[in-house]
């Protein structure tokens, strides 16, 4: 009986490249896990600076600023839905997936759904700034579908001072929906900075998008709606140093195996 000839020398190097490819994408994500760990050092360091109140500097943007004025609730805007920020603990009542409304099913971040609280507040010099204040459940905005709200959260009167981080605005995906502007109170479905112009009425750009954070002993006890993160957790990222890993060592195991099958091919019929 004749021997089984190995793969042909096409197949050779399809199944070189496969293992190739696998092997760079294994180090693509070292690379990542290195950058992302450089950077969370950086947020780390500036978050442990002391506050400034200079909040038209753009120099180290994870620095902790205070921002005192008036909130303009009357401009008061919702965005979303979205997930609760990372850091914030959810009250253990009230707030089930069924109750809040569970990403899952609408191809958002599993867990309870709810809205960012953004409004702006008049500084000094008659400049505006956009202020997240943070985070509100679904059960909490009014919605023909659900019935009525289930509370409401707190809109401060008077001149306020705050401790914030300075936010991005958001540029659109792909496929991004009409912002539905019929709803009270109005939501937007992302950080529009056009839009957000017009609605605060300025004829300024966008001159702060600011992340209202809150320190880790605050988070205790009664939780104050709107759900401010703690500003430990600013200088995470939704893609972790610990996901980068796992991905690279998925891509070396999977680079190892197909060396070891092309081997084997390769080797087949021979001894």
């Amino acid at each position: 009986m004749a021997a089984v000839s190995g793969i042909s020398t096409g197949g050779k190097a399809f199944f070189g490249s496969l293992c190739a490819g696998t092997f760079g994408l294994g180090c693509w994500q070292l690379q990542r896990l290195n950058e992302k760990i450089g950077k969370i050092e950086d947020r780390q360091s500036q978050l442990q600076m002391s506050p400034t109140s200079d909040w038209k500097s753009q120099k180290h943007p994870y620095r902790t600023r205070l921002v005192s004025g008036a909130f303009r609730h009357d401009k008061e805007v919702l965005i979303g839905p979205r997930g609760a920020p990372p850091g914030v603990s959810l009250p253990r009542q009230g707030l089930s997936s069924k109750q809040a409304g569970s990403g899952q099913s609408s191809g958002m971040a599993p867990g309870p759904q709810g809205y960012f609280v953004l409004t702006p507040m008049e500084l000094q010099g008659k400049q505006t700034a956009w202020i997240n204040r943070g985070w509100v459940p679904k059960t909490m905005v009014p919605d023909a579908r659900r019935g009525p709200p289930t509370g409401t959260w707190s809109r401060p009167k008077g001149r306020v001072s705050l401790t914030t981080v300075l936010s991005s605005p958001e540029k659109p995906k792909i496929i991004t929906p009409v912002h539905d502007y019929s709803k009270r109170p109005l939501q937007l479905f992302w950080f529009d900075p056009l839009a957000l112009q017009a609605i605060a009425e300025s004829e300024d750009e966008l001159s702060l998008l600011a992340e209202v954070v809150t320190e880790d002993d605050e988070s205790s006890g009664e939780p104050q709606y709107p759900l401010r993160p703690p500003v430990a957790s600013v200088a995470d990222f939704k893609t972790t140093p610990e996901i980068h890993a796992g991905y690279a060592a998925t891509w070396f195991g999977l680079s190892g195996a197909g060396i070891y099958m092309t081997r084997k091919l390769i080797t087949r019929g021979r001894g």
